[in-house]
């Protein structure tokens, strides 16, 4: 029932209405909480708790008075309660269709009004971030229009292309490990979560709850959001020292897809996620970041050294500005579509032995085919290589999937080093250090941006 529920609800244009105060914001928080509860005890799947916010928040467009919005919010609870769930989606979609679902381009009025608004809530850092990203990059590309202009292909066709089947893993791909570590199990308190949510962004996934709704019920409602903390704390400890069952986590770990155009030209995935399963992804970084950090060092940048990309291009500028005389060039390499291309199951498996305390929690994050919808179309993609680009922890999931080949190429400049010395030395040439220029040794600096 749930599955054909969650279905229906993914098909929304997902417009919620902002929580009110008083008692039917905390009779709201409460029955989240339960929910929510019951997922982290294994009791129902997730579901549940995805459509919870959509069909007891759905906007409708003939409502807009605090007072009438106070009255629907509290027969949806009831009509909960009943369970009477059938009702409640049927409601929902009515009330969708009446909203305009025309996808259009973003016009600066628009704009304008967004990063005023995001200035007036105190968001400065997101609003800087949305006003440069528009005019740098161009924002949300729209699905019908051309993604490379001489190529064709529609953004649709693009994104596509850019999920790739699951490839075969290269015995390279793969951290060598006599011995596998033992696996440590996560505490993971209310006061972690609450720190978290201080710190939650993102435009919403599938179900259309945004984070400033999820920020709202997680903080603002006293001992109601307290007990909602208390229960994501609870699913957090579950997904991350338990193996899960695909189906249980299935829609929570479901992805809206957009194409953000990406400059001089293509196009870039993201998944925007479920703000309940970034919640859990960005507590398990909080608690585990730090292991990520001491298996990777300075070989990957990107696993969240402070101010580790900026220290590179400064070392690598030294470099260069000293050696050009001297034989020295500059190369800059960068893969193409990495991040959906990484191979999954080597990074999962070097996450098992350099990423321990996290490695249950993102075996059950990829154990299965993520379900990527696209709205405003029937069409759904699957995610099957690579890590999801959008979560808190795919870009040190990255980095620890990476790693292995790092350290490959660190090692082979090493061995040609040592090889030309032994060339030297077996030539007997009477100055070594006239052929010094020639020396075939290079400095390697890896990264990744977003």
């Amino acid at each position: 029932m749930w599955e054909i529920i969650w279905k229906r609800v993914a098909k929304l244009q997902g417009k919620l209405y902002t929580l009110p105060g008083g008692s039917i914001g905390r009779s709201f928080v409460s029955t989240l909480a339960a929910e929510v509860l019951e997922l982290g005890k294994g009791k129902q799947k997730s579901e549940l708790v995805i459509c919870f916010p959509t069909l007891i928040l759905q906007r409708n467009k003939e409502i807009v008075k605090t007072a009438d919005i106070r009255r629907l919010i509290s027969r949806r609870l009831k009509l909960w309660s009943e369970k009477r769930f059938f009702d409640l989606i049927s409601e929902a979609e009515l009330c969708d269709k009446k909203l305009p679902s025309k996808q259009i381009k973003m016009t600066d009025d628009k704009a304008v009004a967004i990063f005023t608004r995001l200035l007036l809530n105190g968001k400065i850092r997101e609003a800087t971030r949305f006003i440069t990203e528009r005019q740098e990059s161009g924002g949300v590309m729209l699905l019908h229009e051309d993604a490379i202009k001489p190529s064709g292909k529609t953004v649709l066709e693009v994104l596509k292309m850019k999920h790739p089947e699951q490839a075969e893993s290269h015995p390279d791909a793969f951290v060598e490990c006599e011995e596998l570590p033992v696996l440590i199990d996560v505490t993971v308190t209310e006061a972690q979560v609450r720190k978290t949510a201080h710190k939650l962004s993102g435009s919403a996934g599938p179900s259309g709850a945004d984070s400033n709704h999820w920020q709202a019920w997680l903080l603002k409602y006293g001992n109601h959001s307290k007990e909602l903390r208390e229960s994501v704390a609870i699913l957090i400890e579950r997904q991350a020292n338990n193996i899960l069952e695909w189906e249980e986590i299935r829609s929570q770990k479901a992805k809206r897809e957009i194409a953000l155009k990406k400059l001089p030209a293509g196009v870039r995935p993201i998944g925007c996620g479920e703000l309940l399963d970034r919640l859990c992804d960005k507590v398990m970084v909080f608690v585990t970041e730090d292991d990520v950090k001491n298996s990777c060092n300075a070989d990957q940048l990107c696993s969240g050294i402070q101010a580790g990309i900026e220290g590179a291009v400064h070392s690598i500028r030294e470099l260069f500005d000293a050696n050009c005389d001297n034989g020295y060039c500059l190369f800059l390499s960068d893969a193409d579509n990495a991040f959906n291309s990484i191979n999954r199951p080597a990074a999962l498996w070097n996450a098992r032995i350099l990423w321990v305390r996290c490695s249950r929690f993102l075996f059950n994050s990829y154990r299965g085919f993520s379900i990527l919808i696209i709205k405003g179309t029937s069409e759904i993609l699957l995610s099957k290589e690579g890590v999801t680009q959008g979560l808190p922890s795919a870009m040190k999931f990255y980095a620890i999937g990476l790693l292995p080949l790092t350290l490959k190429l660190k090692d082979s400049s090493e061995f040609v080093q040592s090889e030309w010395e032994m060339a030297s030395n077996e030539f007997c040439f009477e100055d070594v250090s006239k052929i010094d220029h020639v020396k075939p040794t290079w400095k390697q600096w890896w990264y990744a941006d977003d």
